[in-house]
């Protein structure tokens, strides 16, 4: 985290949440001689056991079990994050020591290349549709042809964005928000932030080939909540997860209607 800080010179981290969550998740770690994702892999609790010693010496207390692997990786995570966070402060005080910190303050783009391999991309359409993995339903039925025609639409809405100026060049004909002030701007990194918590392409190698984004469709909405004339998109940034409601989407102008609005006002952590 603090390599990007000093690299990018900010201490925003928001945009950056998701590779530094992929990274940390998926680094071996010294101190417990596994990673946490190696106890989300685990596929049966007979493979969980392997990591039993590993896991009780990051203090996790409670029975070994399937069920438990969210408890088991909040441990692993808080033992090593405890154990690293008093190792990076003592770096940063060496470095100041000497300057170094202020040094790469003033002069972030020369020190750059010492810290992030890369440059910070923004996405387009290609990217977010490249990293796509729809669940679609049964080959052939009527609920997977629904399904396309959302990925299809989904595929239309970036495509226009990229090329559009403002917000309201895709919105129902609208030309200006209240008071005939101009409409927020809309990019296709606004919606990538959306679904996913980061406005850009991923940065390590590794992280950029297995980045992707989930692609659910819920077809039950109206049987499940009653009778309601909108629903909006689900998102989780966390698990880069969409879930379309189906029901809701009928034609391009609906879907278009419905995903402005949710991209534009749903940018927080929680259900859109």
């Amino acid at each position: 985290m603090y390599r990007y800080f000093t690299a990018a010179n900010t201490r925003r981290y928001i945009d950056v949440l998701q590779d530094l969550l992929h990274s940390y998740n998926t680094s071996y770690h010294r101190s417990i001689k596994m990673s946490p994702n190696q106890v989300e892999d685990a596929a049966d609790i007979q493979s969980l056991m392997l990591w039993a010693d590993e896991i009780v010496t990051c203090g996790y207390t409670n029975q070994i079990k399937m069920d438990s692997k969210e408890s088991m990786i909040r441990a692993i995570v808080l033992h090593s994050t405890t154990r690293l966070i008093p190792m990076l402060q003592q770096l940063r005080k060496g470095m100041e020591l000497y300057g170094l910190v202020n040094l790469m303050a003033v002069n972030p783009e020369a020190c750059h290349s010492l810290f992030v391999p890369g440059k910070i991309l923004k996405p387009d359409a290609d990217f977010i549709m490249m990293s796509c993995q729809p669940h679609f339903s049964e080959k052939g039925t009527s609920r997977e042809r629904t399904e396309r025609k959302i990925i299809n639409f989904l595929q239309d809405f970036l495509q226009e964005i990229e090329t559009s100026e403002t917000f309201s060049n895709i919105t129902d004909g609208n030309t200006g928000g209240a008071g005939g002030e101009k409409s927020e701007s809309l990019a296709v990194q606004h919606v990538l932030q959306w679904m996913t918590g980061q406005s850009h392409v991923p940065i390590l190698p590794d992280e950029k080939r297995h980045f992707k984004i989930t692609c659910k469709f819920d077809h039950e909405c109206k049987e499940r909540l009653g009778d309601h004339s909108i629903c909006y998109p689900v998102v989780s940034a966390c698990t880069c997860t969409v879930t379309f409601p189906v029901q809701h989407l009928d034609t391009y102008t609906m879907f278009k209607t419905i995903m402005s609005a949710a991209v534009r006002y749903g940018g927080g952590f929680h259900r859109v």
